[in-house]
């Protein structure tokens, strides 16, 4: 890279790691066809996909903050739920507490976790509001009745301004997305 800055050559490397890591660019990502495409079936692992979620996007942080890249990009989970959580391992106490770590200590720049519920039970959504709670402003909770997800998807693209930005990566599976703005 004959003539690039130091800062470039990091936001390289970075984009390197991210790319290793699943990540996509927005206009390349089939994020919307993947949450379009769930169906319900059980099975739900809500608490363990918002702790694993948390734990890779303050790895990627990491990542960023060694390449000198931690201030250009805001990283940002979504959770997608239909149901219960009946299969973690991860207690609504830890899960709480964790929230409330990233509350308090986290700039909501740094990180956002947007909790979605989709026609979820009242019980669901209890646990969804407290955990978004305990996050304070780096946490928010979204109810779907209709499972129409890419309006809200919309709603919370405009609502973080994302649509001026200049690069937005994200990687997703059954129940998490996560997504790194630049």
């Amino acid at each position: 890279m004959q003539g690039a800055t130091q800062s470039q050559i990091n936001a390289v490397v970075a984009g390197l790691v991210l790319e290793q890591l699943g990540f996509q660019v927005a206009s390349e990502t089939v994020i919307p066809q993947i949450l379009n495409s769930i169906e319900p079936s059980g099975g739900t692992a809500f608490r363990d996909s918002l702790i694993g979620g948390c734990n890779l996007l303050m790895k990627l942080y990491q990542v960023l903050e060694e390449t000198g890249q931690s201030q250009t990009w805001n990283l940002v989970q979504v959770i997608l739920t239909d149901g219960d959580d009946l299969d973690s391992k991860t207690d609504l106490m830890k899960a709480v507490q964790a929230m409330y770590v990233i509350g308090q200590l986290l700039h909501v720049n740094m990180l956002k976790v947007i909790f979605i519920g989709v026609g979820v039970s009242e019980k669901a959504e209890k646990e969804m509001m407290l955990l978004a709670k305990a996050g304070g402003e780096n946490a928010e909770y979204y109810r779907v009745d209709n499972a129409d997800i890419g309006t809200i998807f919309q709603k919370i693209t405009i609502k973080l301004g994302l649509e001026k930005r200049q690069k937005i990566i994200g990687v997703a599976n059954n129940q998490t997305a996560a997504f790194l703005i630049h």
